[in-house]
């Protein structure tokens, strides 16, 4: 009738380390799972999966955040939303989603500067500890944006939306391609 029952879910989450290899560099990420859990295992998960191995950030948008992680075949299943506390600011790893709140699968994003309209609308999950040089390099790459092939129009740095429609995409002319994401408990001898 009127009872409530409330669930416990004990997360036990080591403390780890990502190394994305790019063709750009390397970019260091430690998690914050107990903001996160769900995202951090997740992420972990695919990563050992070898998942991200071969795809590329697909959508880079100076000022704002570089996303990767997109799949060939989307993926089916989705996250519940562990939105937290943590600001979205440089090298913020967060989950990319779309409208709905509980949509996030394996898109992910790191930002290239303090984004504060993205707090509490997006799971951050990780912040990067090294590879400022290589964020900088993604973030310098020609895009189809850079100018807009369609309207020949720049995209502006922290401008955000969409300077002359959808037929423009943010992706780089060269690919970026993340080689593979290895994973090391914190602290440990590499």
């Amino acid at each position: 009738g009127t009872a409530v029952s409330n669930t416990i879910e004990p997360w036990l989450v080591k403390d780890w380390v990502a190394t994305i290899e790019t063709t750009l560099g390397e970019i260091k990420v430690e998690f914050l799972p107990e903001a996160a859990p769900r995202h951090v295992l997740n992420f972990l998960d695919l990563s050992r999966r070898g998942v991200y191995e071969g795809t590329v950030f697909h959508k880079v948008i100076p000022g704002f955040m570089a996303q990767g992680g997109k799949l060939k075949d989307p993926a089916t299943f989705r996250i519940r939303s562990e939105f937290n506390g943590f600001p979205h600011d440089v090298g913020t790893l967060s989950m990319a989603r779309q409208q709905a709140a509980d949509s996030a699968n394996t898109e992910f994003f790191l930002c290239f500067a303090r984004l504060p309209g993205l707090d509490g609308k997006y799971t951050v999950f990780g912040q990067m500890v090294a590879g400022d040089a290589v964020l900088k390099k993604i973030e310098k790459a020609q895009t189809d944006h850079s100018p807009c092939a369609g309207c020949g129009q720049p995209l502006e740095p922290r401008l955000v939306k969409d300077c002359c429609g959808s037929h423009h995409q943010d992706r780089p002319k060269v690919d970026i391609v993340i080689k593979k994401v290895t994973l090391a408990e914190k602290g440990a001898k590499e």
